[in-house]
């Protein structure tokens, strides 16, 4: 820039001294006017030139790969074929902008970890999903093998009712009244655990054996009140749960 100046007041002198000739040898163009305005803009172009260079803020540094900026005048390997421009201007404020990429970096990292999160949950709800649906097909075949029990009770029933009436002595006819009467209290007795186990919500209902742990070879019942029977029998598990729900 200060050698593009030079050049320029050069180029003006040369342009007065001419006009100057002019004044001389050929007043009649008149040539004073412009003679003092190039004296005037040689003036001013060495004013310029000689004022104080302002000290740059940032020095800029660039090759075909590389671009950086640093605040202070640095060493640089020039064969590399580095350009150093002084910047007089100091650079913008990106703090701002820093803080709002940080930001962002920060809630995407959130992001991604909720959603790791939410995939680790999923996988839990699927494994809970099949494990209510293997318990749901477990307490079905229990339900069935209950309803057939009932069933072989009734018949036995009926045909108790037959014998009953058939041609034998009354001591006979009593013993199979009596064994009626228990048969039908003990059909009861399964009516209610089977009414029992149609009131639990069946999502919480859980039932099986007890394995290596206390307890262990006992039946056990969990109903929706999630207080556990134990018993030696199925039958006898499922009426500790009820008990256990009546206390």
């Amino acid at each position: 820039m200060r050698q593009a100046l030079q050049q320029c007041i050069e180029a003006l002198r040369k342009a007065v001294v001419l006009l100057a000739g002019a004044g001389v040898h050929a007043p009649a163009f008149g040539p004073d006017e412009a003679y003092e305005a190039v004296s005037d803009a040689i003036a001013a172009a060495q004013a310029a030139l000689d004022a104080p260079q302002p000290e740059p803020v940032a020095w800029l540094y660039t090759t075909h790969k590389y671009r950086g900026l640093s605040e202070t005048r640095v060493s640089v390997p020039w064969d590399h074929e580095f350009t150093e421009t002084p910047l007089f201007a100091a650079p913008p404020d990106v703090s701002a902008m820093v803080a709002e990429r940080d930001a962002l970096l920060a809630l995407n990292d959130g992001l991604s970890e909720e959603n790791a999160n939410l995939d680790k949950t999923i996988d839990e709800l699927e494994a809970s999903k099949s494990r209510l649906i293997e318990q749901l097909e477990k307490n079905g075949a229990l339900m069935g093998e209950a309803a057939d029990r009932i069933d072989a009770l009734l018949h036995e029933r009926d045909a108790a009712f037959k014998m009953s009436r058939c041609e034998c002595g009354s001591d006979e006819a009593c013993a199979n009244l009596a064994k009626l009467l228990a048969e039908n209290d003990a059909l009861q007795q399964d009516a209610a655990r089977i009414d029992w186990i149609a009131r639990q919500d069946l999502q919480d209902l859980s039932m099986g054996i007890v394995i290596d742990a206390p307890h262990d070879g006992d039946y056990y019942v969990r109903g929706d009140n999630n207080v556990p029977g134990y018993g030696p029998t199925f039958r006898a598990a499922i009426d500790a749960a009820m008990s256990g729900e009546q206390k």
